[in-house]
């Protein structure tokens, strides 16, 4: 088959899908995403489509079926957008997480949106002092995920919070030359330089607050504590 072709056709038979949803022919709606997901490794990798077939078996009342599950988490985390209630995301990555270890065709596109909702959950519970429990978060997200950056910066400053100073070393010298973006490359050398300064490593950490400051010198107040003094 051409390159290119089967992306294209993937997204001929999602608008097929669509539009039989929407006329109520829910067994070739159901067809047509599955083959969609077939013939794109995108749809695959992703829990969008398999949420729209669990909406169709929910129309249905078929609620054994992973895809349902899918469709159940993500209302549970629309319930809360826009919102700073976030409440409902251990119920939605409680739905998840069987999908994401088991052998199904979707277990990876669940696992990866487990990982994105275990993200935001840590976030929440670090802004609320529960340093511990969203190192847990975090580190979960990696097992389902561990491709994903975002945990990896996050976990560099928890792991110096809850005095795992080595650990926040090693994983901000991974993930360091892996970011991009000047103001968390910042962040990262702060946590490495606040990981080196807990163990007594005064030159390195020197270092690493003027590598900070170099990346962001705008309102870095860490990096420039570290270098002058508070």
């Amino acid at each position: 088959m051409i390159i290119g072709l089967k992306p294209a056709l993937a997204q001929r038979d999602l608008v097929r899908a669509l539009r039989a949803e929407a006329s109520g022919r829910d067994d070739e709606a159901i067809g047509l995403y599955r083959e969609a997901i077939r013939l794109d490794g995108w749809y695959r990798e992703t829990i969008r489509l398999y949420v729209r077939i669990g909406g169709v078996e929910a129309s249905r009342g078929n609620t054994s079926v992973p895809e349902y599950k899918a469709y159940q988490a993500e209302n549970l985390v629309a319930e809360q957008q826009g919102g700073l209630d976030t409440s409902q995301l251990p119920a939605a990555i409680a739905l998840l997480d069987p999908i994401a270890v088991s052998h199904l065709e979707m277990s990876h596109a669940a696992a990866r949106r487990e990982a994105s909702l275990l993200t935001l959950y840590g976030a929440n519970l670090f802004n609320d002092g529960a340093f511990g429990a969203a190192v847990e978060a975090w580190q979960t997200a990696l097992t389902r995920d561990p491709d994903l950056l975002l945990p990896k910066v996050y976990l560099t400053r928890g792991y110096v919070l809850t005095g795992r100073y080595r650990d926040a070393e090693e994983l901000a010298r991974l993930t360091i030359p892996k970011v991009i973006d000047p103001t968390v490359r910042a962040d990262l050398y702060d946590n490495l330089a606040d990981a080196e300064l807990a163990t007594g490593a005064l030159q390195p950490a020197h270092d690493d607050y003027f590598g900070s400051y170099y990346y962001n010198y705008a309102q870095n107040r860490r990096a420039l504590a570290g270098l002058v003094g508070p």
